[in-house]
């Protein structure tokens, strides 16, 4: 919908804008606005004829309070589009060729701009001296530290706590800060070391350009627990309206209780100290904002090492930076031709959700071989028996099917009290039955989330507790049943995930709903053995994930299961039984290409959570049939456009609690490439050799093909 030649979300946007400035939220100075224009170009090489491939990324301009980007356009000599980095939202465009034709590669961008004076009139009005738990967990990412800018060591720490000591307020502690940096820093470029942002640079050497004096900021504000962010672009100078602009220009803001983000720039500050008093509190209009953040790793295509900041061109040929690039940045003052401004960008860094929901999810076609038949061709979990006595062997299957297509909504968060904001999900596909061409809808996720701060509640359908990850091979069956647990259940959840020495702990616990995947009814009576127990399984999980210096997460999990199960009358001679699980899980990261993942666990009587081959109890005997398996991959990002994925899974039951004919042990062996030309298109191709084993009977073996095509939306 349109109102007015203008998106809705903009209008919602400017309604609420409006509102703020009456409540007193700071806003921006309309008198002292300046409108320009801004060209980015840049030449790439020439790379030398087939060699390849060539990346080639450039910072992208969005818009925010301060900046209204009236337009925006990208030319470019090879294909590119505009993405997202995932860290802090940064807007860049990505451009690839595959093999150097010998020419120099040149990508423009040009953007009408119009930029806001802001100052801050809330600093002296701040009250709170600490933070909600909510503020600490949004702003978790600007306390921690960067790989330049520590928050740790005798240093800093001791430099930290002798400025402005034993005061709480953090507005008086930033402006001591402030002036300690601008007073003890001298603005010099002489020599090497200065430039890089180093907060050990500036304290040793004492002098250094706008990077090192922010980064001994940002540093100071966030041991004394003052969030404080990083910015980046251009300065646009005063008194001239047209030109070229060489080199670069960088902030930063901080953020206080009742007053939001605070603007300042210590460097220029010491350039210019009759603008001491201004640069504290007020963003001028003489700068252009490109990125924000440090350590940027910018996703498919960037296989090297995170980008300190992001103001320049960043290419890389054959995976490794290369640096034969120009660039060439210049401005004309002055108002545009008529235009349409280009909307705010979704940022993770002050996400701003102006509309209720937001859809999305993608259209799948699979098409799938077996040279043997699986106990079912589209939703996969073991091959069965080639014995003669109970089966044929080399029964080859062939299937095609869109059943994995799936449409979710998000319910984006709504504050609903005070620190407190409700989202939530809805979620389905069609693999739940049906003919070929009327197939029928699968609930998948329907749930509701409360948050305050670190702390949520969680209810309805979704995603198990136990085993958070899963292997990339079967998505039909998610190799369920042969060595990765889990399922979605309904249920209800408590999580806490406290941010912590750079990382994030996570401890949850839930109840679910006993007998909702297997339906067991071992007495036959009509009603599911896990309701009859009148009580829920209950599931924990303790985690910790911090980003390492590959910049991908580690992940380490421990957790478990509880659940019970009653018959009517006796099976086996018993009527209770118990079903149990511990576990772990695993993703370690040792590249910015590769990241090893697993899951291991044991248990009893797991048919409800995929374990045990789909066996929970021996009716003959009672028993609860005990199992033990798990999975590993290596996930490999071969190229941007192509990701692998080597592994293996096995589930392996107890022998002594299984009757003859029960499938006593389960395992695949798979490889999954994953093509992904475009951002919303991919082509996919699996082999898995798949080998069941039965007691007493002859075992089952596969080789399965799935090829697959994705529209992602």
């Amino acid at each position: 919908m349109r109102l007015c030649g203008t998106s809705w979300r903009s209008t919602v946007t400017a309604f609420f804008a409006v509102i703020l400035v009456f409540q007193g939220v700071p806003t921006a100075l309309a008198d002292g606005s300046r409108t320009f224009t801004y060209k980015y170009d840049v030449e790439v090489g020439p790379v030398p004829e087939g060699e390849g491939p060539v990346e080639v990324f450039i910072p992208i301009a969005r818009a925010d309070s301060h900046q209204e980007i009236l337009s925006r356009e990208v030319t470019a000599s090879i294909p590119g589009e505009v993405k997202a980095e995932d860290q802090y939202g940064n807007l860049f465009w990505r451009g690839r060729v595959e093999k150097s034709d010998g020419k120099p590669i040149h990508v423009s961008a040009t953007y009408a701009v119009r930029r806001h004076v802001f100052k801050n009139e809330l600093i002296g009005k701040v009250k709170r001296t600490e933070m909600t738990v909510r503020e600490k967990v949004d702003h978790a990412l600007f306390l921690g530290p960067n790989e330049r800018v520590p928050v740790s060591g005798e240093l800093v720490t001791r430099m930290a706590k002798e400025i402005a000591p034993g005061e709480t307020n953090p507005a008086v502690v930033a402006r001591a800060i402030y002036d300690y940096v601008v007073d003890t820093m001298e603005y010099k470029k002489v020599g090497k070391g200065w430039g890089n942002g180093d907060t050990h640079w500036a304290c040793s050497e004492r002098y250094g350009n706008c990077t090192d004096f922010h980064a001994l900021f940002i540093s100071l504000a966030r041991v004394r627990g003052i969030p404080a962010k990083f910015a980046i672009g251009s300065a646009v100078p005063e008194g001239k309206s047209e030109g070229e602009l060489g080199g670069y220009h960088c902030w930063v803001e901080f953020y206080l209780p009742d007053a939001g983000w605070v603007p300042i720039d210590a460097s220029e500050a010491k350039k210019h100290p009759e603008k001491r008093e201004l640069l504290f509190g007020t963003h001028p209009a003489d700068r252009f904002q490109l990125s924000v953040g440090r350590d940027l790793k910018l996703g498919a295509g960037h296989h090297s090492r995170p980008l300190n900041y992001f103001v320049h061109p960043h290419v890389e040929l054959a995976g490794k930076p290369y640096k034969q690039v120009k660039r060439v940045v210049t401005f004309k003052e002055g108002p545009p031709p008529a235009v349409t401004p280009v909307a705010a960008a979704p940022s993770s860094v002050d996400p701003a959700e102006d509309s209720l929901f937001t859809p999305y999810g993608f259209i799948r076609l699979d098409a799938i071989f077996d040279d043997s038949r699986m106990q079912h061709s589209q939703y996969p979990f073991w091959v069965q028996s080639e014995d003669p006595s109970v089966g044929v062997k080399d029964d080859s299957r062939m299937t095609l099917h869109p059943r994995l297509t799936r449409v979710g909504v998000k319910l984006n968060p709504q504050s609903v009290a005070t620190d407190w904001s409700m989202s939530g999900r809805i979620e389905i596909d069609f693999q739940n039955g049906g003919s070929e061409s009327r197939e029928l809808i699968r609930m998948r996720h329907a749930f509701m989330s409360l948050q305050s701060g670190a702390f949520s509640f969680l209810a309805g359908q979704t995603w198990d507790i136990v085993s958070p990850l899963y292997p990339a091979a079967n998505n039909d069956g998610m190799m369920w049943n042969a060595g990765n647990l889990g399922d979605r259940h309904p249920q209800v959840q408590l999580a806490l995930a406290p941010r912590f020495g750079g990382g994030q702990f996570e401890a949850i616990v839930g109840a679910s709903m006993t007998g909702a995947v297997d339906k067991k009814d071992l007495d036959d009576n009509g009603e599911h053995d896990g309701f009859a127990a009148a009580i829920p399984s209950a599931q924990a999980r303790l985690g910790y994930s911090a980003k390492l210096w590959s910049g991908r997460p580690l992940k380490i999990a421990a957790w478990g299961h509880y659940g019970q199960e009653e018959t009517a009358t006796a099976v086996g001679g018993e009527t209770d039984f118990n079903s149990w699980a511990a576990g772990f899980s695993l993703s370690l990261p040792l590249a910015t290409w590769l990241a090893l993942e697993g899951e291991g666990w044991m248990g009893e009587n797991l048919s409800d959570i995929r374990g045990g081959i789909g066996q929970g109890v021996n009716t003959g005997t009672g028993a609860e049939i005990a199992s033990r398996g798990g999975w590993a991959q290596a996930a490999i990002d071969a190229a941007g456009w192509w990701s692998l994925f080597l592994g293996a899974t096995m589930d392996d039951p107890d022998d002594g609690d299984l009757n003859d004919g029960d499938r006593s042990r389960n395992a695949a062996a798979f490889l999954v490439n994953r093509f992904k030309p475009w951002s919303s298109f991919q082509v996919g191709v699996e082999y898995l050799y798949w080998l069941t084993e039965y007691k007493n009977l002859d075992s089952g073996s596969s080789n399965r093909v799935d090829l697959h095509f994705s529209y992602f939306f």
